[in-house]
């Protein structure tokens, strides 16, 4: 079972933006946000031709359901260049 991961301690999880965007591995984020987990979104974009970033998409569904949800987009991003953990909810 995925969700096993979730309850590994001290690690960052990120996800690709494309999963941000997909029902089931959504659940599986929004579930780790409220376990307190550092998350943060992946672009997977290896090049603009073929996979094109889909960051923007999932910030906006992320803000849709939920505003912190959207803050916590930024702050977790911002915490790795600071090399600080920030948490879900």
């Amino acid at each position: 079972n995925i969700e096993r991961i979730l309850y590994v301690e001290g690690v960052v999880y990120q996800f690709n933006a494309e999963a941000f965007l997909g029902m089931h591995r959504f659940k599986l984020i929004k579930k780790a946000l409220k376990m307190g987990k550092t998350v943060v979104a992946g672009s997977d974009m290896h090049n603009l031709t073929t996979r094109k970033s889909r960051i923007y998409e999932a910030y906006t569904r992320m803000t849709r359901k939920n505003r912190d949800y959207g803050a916590l987009f930024e702050e977790n991003a911002l915490g790795l260049l600071d090399n600080k953990q920030h948490k879900g909810e």
